[in-house]
């Protein structure tokens, strides 16, 4: 599945977003409005402004804010994805859901026993160094090379 490639001139998209809406373009090319947007403000490209399509469309007089001048400026190109590919991204994003979804089922809980057995030595040595340690602010942190990296409150029941 091959991206689809759009290349511009700041004049040509410029031009193109004074020439209809954001979102229609925007859809046109698989972007959000507000992603043709940041490529326009990345680009020094101004945009109409909220309320520009219905005044210009009631016969009220709009202003075109004129494209500030750029040396060398090299085209503009971005990336899209084809329809092929949504439709495929749409998929893989719903199973994720689904699987999620899952998660958050009650016969899917995972309990976690108050007494483990066999426990990693490094492990054992983290529980060991937090209940010697300094209780600041109702918090402890352990932060040596040799032990886990947590930090923990006071009140967490002990499971170790």
């Amino acid at each position: 599945m091959a991206k689809e490639k759009h290349e511009f001139t700041r004049e040509q998209l410029y031009e193109l977003v004074w020439s209809e809406a954001m979102v229609k373009i925007a859809s046109r090319f698989g972007l959000s409005d507000f992603g043709l947007k940041k490529i326009c403000r990345r680009h020094g490209i101004p945009v109409p402004g909220r309320g520009y399509w219905r005044k210009l469309e009631t016969g009220k007089r709009v202003k075109k804010t004129p494209l500030p001048a750029r040396e060398k400026s090299p085209p503009l190109v971005f990336w899209t994805q084809s329809a092929a590919e949504a439709v495929v991204t749409d998929q893989i994003l719903e199973g994720i859901k689904e699987k999620l979804d899952a998660e958050d089922r009650p016969e899917n809980l995972i309990v976690v026993s108050q007494h483990l057995n066999n426990s990693h030595a490094l492990t054992v040595e983290t529980r060991d160094r937090l209940k010697n340690l300094d209780w600041k602010y109702g918090m402890a942190v352990c932060r040596s090379p040799k032990l886990f990296r947590v930090r923990v409150s006071k009140d967490m029941p002990t499971i170790i």
